[in-house]
């Protein structure tokens, strides 16, 4: 909880740290560390804070995400790589973890629609390399990228002879070709990406250029 507004309530409600700690069944110890703002509470207790104190939780926590009518809450680990994300994105764009994961359905269906058009793209490619007289770009293994993009997997399909041929996991190849447009703001120069039919992570992604070589000292590769 943040410190003053915290405190500030208590007086208004003219409650006690001790008294509070009672009224929700917490040790006082903990209800003070959560007033220093030295070990913040749970989201739970968040909420009965609220509410012996006849507030909201965003009261005390802007980026408490709440569950209101017509909402539904939802829990996930995810990885160091996209947690730092998420701090970077807070910091550059004032948006809450609750409002980028409101929008992940709608992004994650773009950067996946364009996933699917990446046999396409490298078609086109490959036409125009012929009509130049250049050697066909194409990986090996385009047949059965195609064959994913018609199946829509978004991830591709493993390749069924790994010696013979390859098989790319085309939203790992979207993401590394959308922000070409966009260098400025986000570095894909490190991304990991992942195989044909595993879920890419944050890892190399560097969500934002300039607040990360800020952080490290210039250095994107190693903030990557």
């Amino acid at each position: 909880m943040q410190g003053r507004s915290s405190q500030k309530k208590l007086k208004e409600e003219g409650t006690k740290p001790d008294e509070l700690a009672a009224a929700i069944k917490k040790h006082k110890r903990t209800v003070r560390r959560w007033l220093a703002g030295t070990n913040p509470p749970k989201q739970k207790d968040l909420e009965a804070v609220a509410r012996v104190l006849n507030c909201k939780p965003q009261d005390f926590d802007p980026f408490f995400a709440d569950k209101g009518l017509g909402e539904v809450s939802i829990q996930a680990h995810v990885s160091v790589a996209s947690h730092n994300a998420y701090e970077l994105m807070r910091w550059r764009y004032g948006v809450s973890q609750k409002q980028i994961m409101e929008l992940a359905p709608v992004l994650f269906a773009i950067v996946a629609g364009h996933a699917l058009k990446v046999p396409d793209q490298d078609d086109e490619i490959a036409r125009l390399a012929f009509d130049n007289r250049l050697t066909d770009p194409r990986l090996q293994g385009g047949h059965n990228e195609a064959r994913a993009s018609k199946l829509r997997k978004c991830f591709g399909l493993e390749t069924s002879d790994p010696g013979v041929e390859t098989s790319r996991n085309l939203f790992s190849e979207a993401m590394r070709r959308l922000p070409s447009q966009i260098e400025d703001y986000v570095d894909t120069r490190w991304f990991v990406g992942a195989a044909a039919e595993e879920v890419p992570g944050a890892a190399g992604y560097v969500s934002d250029t300039e607040l990360v070589s800020a952080l490290s000292g210039g250095d994107l590769k190693l903030a990557g």
